[in-house]
């Protein structure tokens, strides 16, 4: 009876770790044809969204060189970064992402970050929508 009971547990974490993991792995950009077809949706019910300390892991501050002090920049950032995304049923999003090249990855991976609630609080299903945000990176 014993060993009944740890298997059940096993199976159960290990089917908890692998849901964990493929939340972190960005979906494929929609095509553009999808995100023109797609509603808007205007004030997303987040459920989940990055915190501080995502952004900092993720878009860390430039440290000054040669290149960035003579464009002023200083060792500061000052980006931005616009993602284009639909909803999908599971309520984490498909992003496109338009920004400096260096910043794509990090962006997609922020995506990741975030979910969307199945309905809107006026009871509109929310898979399928089209969520635009743009996130200014400033330090």
């Amino acid at each position: 009876m014993l060993r009944f009971c740890v298997l059940i547990v096993s199976v159960a974490f290990v089917a908890a770790a692998g849901a964990e993991t493929n939340a972190g792995v960005a979906l494929a950009p929609p095509s553009a044809d999808a995100l023109e077809a797609a509603e808007l949706l205007d004030s997303p019910p987040w459920v989940e969204q990055p915190n501080e300390y995502d952004y900092w892991n993720l878009f860390p501050p430039e440290r000054p060189t040669t290149s960035n002090i003579s464009r002023g920049r200083g060792g500061r950032m000052n980006e931005s970064v616009e993602f284009d995304c639909l909803v999908q049923a599971d309520g984490r999003l498909a992003c496109a992402v338009e920004a400096r090249e260096s910043l794509v990855t990090p962006a997609l991976t922020l995506a990741t970050k975030f979910r969307v609630a199945s309905h809107t609080q006026d009871g509109e299903p929310t898979a399928g929508r089209r969520i635009r945000e743009i996130i200014r990176l400033r330090r």
